[in-house]
């Protein structure tokens, strides 16, 4: 049977006394050091995690950098003009693994790219960085 101690915010579980015992003297002696939970990591920080780890393919960066230098963003034909991509599709594939990146690192989409619909042009997208995504891309790449 498991025997649990409090100790201010800390619960201790171990299977005997004689184990408590132990424990508790390696703590009195110093020998026994407690680790804090590390902090969260700001959206800044994610992102930049997020750009120098999560971004692999020549794709995702190739639309980042792209972007970056378009502060005022590019609508998707000017992304597939730039890029090569042969249709929208292979855009929209990009967008989703870049989402998929970002979610992995605990980030939304709109933490990464912003996307205006255009008025009055149907169905036509300016893509942007988030002020924070564009920061992030212009202090690596100075």
């Amino acid at each position: 049977m498991a025997i649990k101690a409090r100790i201010g915010d800390v619960i201790l579980e171990v299977e005997t006394e004689a184990d408590l015992r132990m424990l508790l003297a390696a703590a009195k002696s110093g020998a026994l050091a407690v680790q804090a939970p590390a902090l969260p990591e700001t959206v800044t920080e994610r992102l930049t995690k997020l750009y120098h780890t999560r971004l692999g393919s020549d794709r995702q960066r190739g639309l980042i950098k792209a972007l970056a230098r378009a502060p005022d963003g590019l609508t998707d034909t000017e992304i597939r003009s730039a890029l090569g991509f042969a249709s929208n599709t292979v855009l929209a594939g990009v967008m989703a693994s870049i989402s998929k990146n970002a979610k992995a690192v605990g980030l939304r989409f709109e933490h990464v790219l912003v996307k205006d619909t255009l008025a009055g042009n149907g169905a036509l997208y300016r893509y942007r960085l988030s002020p924070e995504m564009r920061e992030v891309v212009m202090k690596a790449e100075a």
